[in-house]
């Protein structure tokens, strides 16, 4: 937990390129939402669209969507130079709280409007 928040911190120092790498990913994740009380443990589906070569994103849940700007930086594995996107989606609406993540080999976890777990597709792949 302490790699990827220093991961996400590197985020601040500005974008790195990912030129080898697919440019936009379709994720499907299940959202879980953590209550503290008067509310019931919840989870539900969730899309995530992250489009690398544009700088955009999408989060849909239910019939709703909502878009923002992309954030980015890659980093190399403790034990392999495999790369990891670190990546924080920033809603243009403030009210809704960024989604900031990992994806690596397929695979991606993210926080913000509940813990997220899923896979991505690269686009045309």
């Amino acid at each position: 937990m302490r790699a990827y928040l220093l991961a996400l911190a590197g985020l601040a120092a500005g974008a790195v390129s990912a030129a080898d790498g697919p440019a936009v990913f379709n994720c499907r994740a299940q959202v879980i939402y953590d209550c503290t009380r008067d509310c019931e443990q919840n989870t539900m589906p969730a899309d995530l669209r992250l489009d690398f070569a544009t700088k955009q994103g999408t989060f849909c849940r239910g019939s709703g969507c909502v878009e923002g700007s992309l954030v980015m930086s890659e980093a190399k594995g403790q034990w392999d130079d495999a790369p990891y996107r670190i990546f924080k989606l920033q809603f243009k609406d403030a009210g809704n709280e960024p989604v900031s993540g990992v994806l690596h080999g397929g695979v991606f976890h993210a926080d913000g409007l509940g813990s997220m777990a899923g896979t991505c597709e690269a686009e045309g792949g």
